[in-house]
């Protein structure tokens, strides 16, 4: 295990003090590059840095390039969610709750709505473990199938994903602590929602990963083991890390090793 991440870390030098091409998503460490055009390119180096240390554990290195070399993180919405899912890998959500309050109490983001419904939902989320308030997470994700009900497959964006992720999150965690889940209304517990084109978690991992957006199409098999067995979505997994070890670059590699050490 020690070796893996050993490996990982010598890898992903090269990441560091450089900008990863644009035409080329599978370069980036973080999971929101549709948004990296809302940052200047020394923004993009500075987050890039910032995401890989967080994903090695360096936490206090992350927090320093958050402080010293970026904006302040509730002017952008890229700089908030990146910075609080860092906070979320540590377990720290209280630390997540204030910025997600601030960036939406002083929101200004022209034609951002799907960004301002992510940072809802993430409120919703980290309301509910800080606070308890598991209501209004579930009334909040309930609101993700409305907002994703015709949206095309090949349409979907990062941002897209998320909301469907943090929806079986919350769909998970309201049917463990409650009796509130309704699997009519609220799409069963394997995601299967009748208004939807994309059908299903497992249909649209499935066309990620036909459209080679597997770095995506791994995040949503990681929530699919939240309704199957791992064992079950192993053949699936190998194919997945595969294309992504072929592409070899650092990020592909941080992500497989995680992904690899919590398998074992």
């Amino acid at each position: 295990m020690n070796s893996l991440i050993r490996l990982v870390q010598r890898l992903s030098q090269p990441i560091l003090g450089r900008s990863p091409t644009n035409d080329n998503p599978g370069n980036y460490c973080g999971a929101y590059t549709s948004l990296y055009h809302t940052l200047q390119p020394e923004h993009i180096v500075a987050l890039e840095e910032a995401i890989l240390a967080y994903k090695l554990g360096h936490f206090d290195d992350a927090e320093a390039i958050f402080e010293q070399r970026l904006p302040p993180s509730h002017t952008l919405p890229i700089l908030a969610l990146e910075r609080s899912n860092g906070y979320e890998m540590q377990g720290l959500h209280w630390k997540s709750l204030p910025l997600y309050r601030k960036v939406l109490s002083e929101w200004n983001q022209d034609g951002a709505e799907p960004e301002r419904r992510l940072l809802c939902l993430l409120l919703r989320r980290a309301e509910a473990f800080v606070d308890g308030t598991l209501h209004s997470a579930l009334e909040e994700a309930r609101k993700m199938l409305d907002f994703l009900a015709d949206l095309p497959l090949d349409k979907f964006t990062d941002i897209d994903i998320s909301h469907v992720q943090t929806y079986c999150y919350l769909m998970v965690l309201c049917r463990r602590h409650s009796n509130w889940v309704n699997d009519d209304t609220d799409g069963g517990f394997l995601l299967v929602a009748k208004a939807t084109p994309w059908k299903g978690i497992t249909q649209l991992r499935g066309t990620l990963q036909q459209y080679s957006r597997f770095s995506e199409a791994l995040r949503l098999l990681k929530e699919e083991t939240r309704f199957f067995s791992a064992a079950s979505l192993l053949k699936d997994l190998d194919q997945i890390c595969d294309a992504m070890e072929a592409r070899g670059n650092a990020a592909s590699m941080i992500d497989i090793a995680h992904t690899r050490l919590s398998d074992c």
